[in-house]
């Protein structure tokens, strides 16, 4: 399976229909915090800030306005999980198109555009926003404020990004909420097989080796950066040692994916020295 077919593999199976919320609330603003036994690591670019009060549904992340330079532009909270999430649940409010000023809230899963396949509903705050042909998230026309609830994305989720963009004048930025289901693969645990594996070294300086008492499947091994980008691929033979080369990673961190037919068997958290 390569880069594109698993993207598509994981893009193919995203819908927003016909799912209940996710019940675990990610709250923290940056760092890496666990919710529901999944490391979550939050990071931000450009105009963000945080919301306490407005539209209960949408806590605690803004984007696209900073109320300390009461100045507008463009904003984006990234979220990474480790273990990937099976899927998660966006709320949204504070979404404006008025007197000239325009934004759009656009996503993106696993380093990919997510084209939101239809609108969520009532949050109870706001008008109804609008969805745009290419599956962002706009204000409806002269609101001062507008948004849904229930955007449900199903994954495998490494990364998700919620980014505010301004095209004209200075709209008052963006407010939504994240909640993640439970880690990739649960209640699949046959699939599972190789879920209590781990590498060693880990941290690793030169090569690492997955150390497991499971039968080693025909399965390609994935590694991603916090963003979501495919760094590695590689094919491994049934019974076959699992052995990584830092060759061509920076020290840092990254998450690793092992696919076998089309299902997570095993993924985690490296980190290269």
């Amino acid at each position: 399976m390569n880069k594109r077919v698993l993207f598509a593999f994981a893009l193919a199976i995203m819908s927003t229909t016909s799912w209940a919320q996710c019940p675990n609330h990610v709250e923290h603003l940056e760092g890496t915090a666990t919710v529901n036994g999944v490391d979550v690591t939050v990071t931000s670019e450009g105009f963000v800030d945080w919301n306490s009060g407005y539209c209960a549904g949408t806590t605690p992340y803004f984007i696209g306005y900073n109320y300390n330079s009461f100045l507008s532009g463009n904003g984006s909270y990234t979220f990474s999980f480790s273990p990937a999430v099976t899927a998660v649940t966006l709320n949204f409010s504070g979404i404006s198109d008025q007197n000239g000023n325009y934004e759009e809230v656009r996503l993106w899963v696993n380093g990919q555009h997510y084209a939101i396949p239809e609108p969520g509903t009532d949050n109870m705050c706001d008008d109804m926003a609008i969805l745009t042909l290419q599956g962002n998230i706009a204000g409806c026309d002269e609101c001062a404020t507008s948004g849904w609830l229930g955007t449900h994305i199903e994954g495998p989720i490494s990364s998700i990004t919620v980014e505010d963009t301004v095209y004209l004048g200075t709209p008052n930025g963006a407010i939504f909420s994240l909640f993640i289901c439970d880690p990739s693969g649960v209640g699949i645990a046959e699939e599972k097989l190789m879920e209590n594996g781990f590498f060693s070294p880990n941290p690793f300086s030169s090569v690492t080796r997955f150390v497991t008492e499971a039968t080693i499947p025909e399965f390609t091994m994935y590694i991603f950066s916090l963003d979501g980008r495919i760094l590695k691929e590689m094919k491994v033979s049934k019974y076959e040692n699992v052995i990584l080369s830092s060759e061509g990673l920076s020290s840092g961190i990254y998450f690793y994916q092992f696919v076998s037919e089309e299902k997570i068997i095993a993924s985690g958290k490296l980190i290269a020295k």
